[in-house]
């Protein structure tokens, strides 16, 4: 099928579901690129270099799949979002994989993390679809910002001693999160401002904790004492910050007490913590 009988089928007035099974994943690719060869001309630059592609990268988004025109009048990109379950990225990855044209971009790298779409950072928890889980994409991310401020850093990334000392320079500095949320990761300017947000509740700690738990590259560190003394640090601050100050049950008879005994622990942690690192 060609983009013309798609739209022939569209003025039929034949429901969606009918549409989507007749739209293929080729048609959807030949629809993509047609998006994006406009966008391009748009900021009148090349789709297919990696300067020009960089440029129109951060206006691929799901909003733009379903508003803008193609192919004259109509609306194609919800029926290709259907096609890849309502991701913007799916599509772009797909045409970038069998298009020849898109050669520069696929031996570059493209992931799913370049787009302006936060469903990749978090899946349903097995068990519990009312919570969600980071996903394997937002470790990978994680790893590669690590990565990159290894590399300013001149050092290697997973190395116990150099790993801590990069570890203490973020804490010291406080600027742990303003790392995630501003660094680039790659030559399109990607930041994990958004993954920071959706998979770890803007805390940079629970990002790095849970990729050195899962990633084998950081085995050594994670066997590590100083690495064991990070986790209780952080499993206890984050219990004192859960504590409700305005609970009645702090101000009784030995709420004094209670609140220092708090603080007291909040602070010997934060000792340990920076001993150790």
């Amino acid at each position: 099928m060609k983009p013309k009988e798609l739209i022939k089928i569209l003025t039929e007035g034949k429901s969606s579901k009918y549409i989507a099974r007749k739209c293929t994943k080729e048609l959807a690719r030949e629809c993509t690129k047609e998006l994006i060869r406009l966008l391009a001309d748009n900021k009148s630059v090349e789709y297919n270099t990696l300067e020009g592609f960089r440029e129109i990268l951060p206006k691929i988004t799901r909003g733009t799949f379903r508003k803008r025109s193609i192919y004259g009048d109509y609306k194609l990109g919800k029926i290709i979002l259907n096609v890849y379950n309502g991701s913007p990225a799916f599509p772009v990855l797909d045409l970038v994989d069998h298009d020849n044209d898109f050669s520069t971009i696929k031996a570059y790298g493209l992931r799913e993390w370049d787009f302006k779409d936060k469903t990749c950072w978090t899946e349903k928890r097995r068990g519990d679809i009312s919570k969600k889980t980071p996903t394997d994409i937002s470790r990978e991310a994680t790893k590669e910002l690590i990565k990159v401020l290894a590399n300013e850093k001149g050092i290697e990334y997973n190395t116990v001693e150099e790993f801590r000392e990069m570890f203490l320079g973020l804490i010291n500095n406080n600027n742990f999160r303003k790392k995630f949320r501003e660094k680039p990761i790659n030559y399109w300017g990607t930041n994990l401002n958004v993954m920071i947000r959706c998979a770890y509740e803007d805390k940079p700690y629970y990002a790095v904790l849970d990729l050195v738990e899962n990633d084998d590259d950081f085995s050594t560190i994670r066997d590590e004492h100083f690495f064991q003394v990070i986790k209780r640090s952080h499993k206890n601050r984050f219990k004192i910050e859960m504590v409700n100050w305005s609970d009645p049950h702090f101000y009784g008879e030995d709420s004094y007490h209670r609140q220092f005994q708090l603080k007291k622990n909040y602070f010997n942690v934060d000792n340990k913590l920076i001993n150790y690192l």
